[in-house]
This record gives C-alpha cells, sequence and structure tokens, in this order.
C-alpha cells in the first residue's frame, strides 16, 4: 500500500506542458487578497482580455500565474522562479501607493513566486455611479418623438 505523497514530495515545477497543480488555488486566493485591499475596485484582464489564468470552466480575470521562469525586469538580476502578474483597478485615491499595497498582499500568499502589479486603470467611482444611472435612465426612458406603440398592441389584441 503506498503512501499519500507529502507537500515536500510533491514537485515544485510541473511536467514540461503541465499546468501547474497549485495555479487553481493561487489565481483564487491573490484574486480574493488583492480584491480585499483598500482602494482596489476590480481586476483588469487587459484591453483584449488576455489576462487572466485559465482552469477546467472558467477564468480568473486580472491575475496571470507562470510557473515557469518569470520576465526579465532588466534588473540584471536575470528571470526569478516564476511569475504572478496582478492587474488591478483602483480609485483615484489610492495611487499613491496602492502598488506596493497589492504587492505586501499578495506575496506571502505567492509561494515564492516573484509578483508584479499593473495599475491596468483608475476610475472614480462617484462619476462611475452617475455613469451608469444616467445610461440605465437612457435605456429605460422612451424617446421623446417615439409613438407609444403599447397602446395599439392593446387595441389588436381584443
Amino acid at each position: 500500500m503506498s503512501q499519500a505523497p507529502t507537500p515536500a514530495s510533491v514537485p515544485s515545477r510541473p511536467p514540461v506542458g503541465g499546468e501547474d497543480p497549485r495555479a487553481e488555488h493561487l489565481a483564487d486566493v491573490l484574486a480574493a487578497a488583492v480584491l480585499a485591499t483598500p482602494g482596489v475596485v476590480g481586476l483588469h484582464g487587459g484591453r483584449f482580455g488576455e489576462i487572466g489564468t485559465y482552469l477546467p470552466g472558467r477564468r480568473v480575470v486580472g491575475v496571470r500565474v507562470s510557473p515557469g521562469p518569470g520576465p526579465d525586469t532588466g534588473s540584471g538580476l536575470g528571470r526569478g522562479p516564476g511569475s504572478v502578474e496582478l492587474h488591478v483597478v483602483v480609485e483615484p485615491w489610492s495611487l499613491p501607493g496602492v502598488g506596493e499595497t497589492v504587492r505586501e498582499a499578495a506575496t506571502p500568499l505567492a509561494g515564492g513566486l516573484d509578483v508584479f502589479v499593473v495599475v491596468a486603470d483608475v476610475v472614480d467611482p462617484v462619476q462611475q455611479a452617475a455613469e451608469r444611472a444616467a445610461a440605465d435612465e437612457a435605456v429605460t426612458t422612451p424617446a421623446p418623438n417615439e409613438p407609444d406603440r403599447s397602446a395599439g398592441r392593446e387595441e389588436n389584441a381584443s
């Protein structure tokens, strides 16, 4: 009877061409930690939706987990053990330190992977709420010159 593998006996890197079995858990945990950071209002999937971690049947948008060598940052230190990219949408007041705050929240959870934070967009929640309200009103309010067609339907239905 074989014994279940212990964490120490599980290889730290997936086989070539394999998906890191820790990626699902890691992407979800990191997304939750980032969204709990003050000033962060969301995760950003990139201009074409290319930023995300693909999992069976779903995708974690705005979190890219790369278990292989990380990007060369030009620091002269070469490539790290792997990396995590976190693309965030933030409120304007949080800009001075939000990148470092997100990195501090994510680094202990990243399992030794390098953590890179990208501020992908800045939104003003008050302005965003006003724009949503205006858009909702425009959708539900008929145009001023458009005839009311609902009365004709009721007459034809009888």
